[in-house]
């Protein structure tokens, strides 16, 4: 989020205009203790969040099951796929719109119809005109 000239100002307002801001935001005075400076930059939150969007669903939701006490769902696990790439050697045929593709694993890439490629995703984009997992457009 980017600072906007009116929420520099917002730092320059007494304590008393930044409880009504938050009052007015909030529907409730702000908790006891909450000093100048976090109204200041709970007050310009909000503004920014009105002018850009503010946070996604999904993390508002989350924030609100941390904040009422409930446990919070684990993060997702990054799978790691098990499968290995194939032996250098293998062929890989694909059926695409009636034509028959075939490509070579190499040491170092793949080669089909005669040209060395890096990876199996830049044949699928050459065959396609679309941007493929090669690996699964060969079906691996």
């Amino acid at each position: 989020m980017t600072t906007k000239p009116e929420n520099a100002a917002l730092g320059e307002l007494d304590r008393a205009a930044l409880v009504e801001a938050w009052q007015a935001t909030h529907g409730r005075p702000p908790p006891r203790g909450l000093g100048k400076r976090l109204l200041a930059l709970a007050a310009t939150y909000h503004r920014q969040a009105e002018m850009e969007g503010g946070l996604k669903p999904d993390i508002r939701k989350r924030l609100e099951r941390i904040a009422a006490g409930k446990p919070d769902r684990p993060l997702r696990e990054v799978r790691t796929s098990s499968r290995k790439a194939p032996a250098a050697g293998t062929r890989l045929l694909r059926e695409w719109q009636g034509e028959s593709h075939v490509v070579e694993v190499l040491e170092d890439g793949v080669l089909y119809r005669g040209q060395a490629y890096r990876s199996l995703s830049e044949v699928a984009r050459n065959i396609t005109g679309a941007r493929w997992s090669g690996p699964r457009f060969f079906g691996l």
